[in-house]
């Protein structure tokens, strides 16, 4: 992917996320399920550019690759939950719900992690801070990658 194509992509992902987060904040009915779907789906993209495959089977491998490079709560998460892929990004995306119990928070409460697993079983999702989080390791991605641009 070029740099142009980059930054077009990057303009989509962080308007239309950002868009639904601010009309949530005015108090106004957003579609939360559909950022937690397109985050969802967006990790899954950027671990695609990173590892440069959007092969057919890598789908998992490109998500889990992006998800680790969001930080270290992520890393440490997937490593004690590998289900996350199969839970969130599918059943969101195959099934228009999550496999698993989820409580997804647009975007007011505050969290360490965008994502965390409780001790019954249930995701939170902070639409919020994960966005927070993706946008800081996409643009790390970005200085990696594009340096020279």
């Amino acid at each position: 992917m070029n740099y142009s194509d980059y930054k077009q992509a990057e303009n989509f992902i962080f308007s239309d996320i950002q868009r639904e987060i601010d009309i949530a904040k005015s108090g106004k009915h957003a579609g939360n399920f559909l950022c937690a779907l397109g985050l969802m789906c967006y990790t899954e993209f950027a671990g695609g550019l990173i590892r440069n495959t959007f092969k057919i089977g890598e789908s998992k491998k490109n998500f889990n690759y992006f998800f680790r490079y969001m930080g270290k709560k992520y890393k440490e998460l997937l490593k004690n939950d590998s289900g996350i892929y199969k839970f969130l990004r599918c059943g969101l995306a195959h099934e228009y719900y999550v496999k698993k119990n989820c409580i997804i928070y647009m975007p007011g409460l505050r969290s360490e992690t965008g994502i965390r697993l409780d001790k019954c079983g249930v995701y939170h999702l902070y639409i919020g801070k994960y966005f927070e989080d993706f946008k800081m390791a996409f643009e790390r991605f970005e200085k990696d990658i594009y340096k020279s641009v």
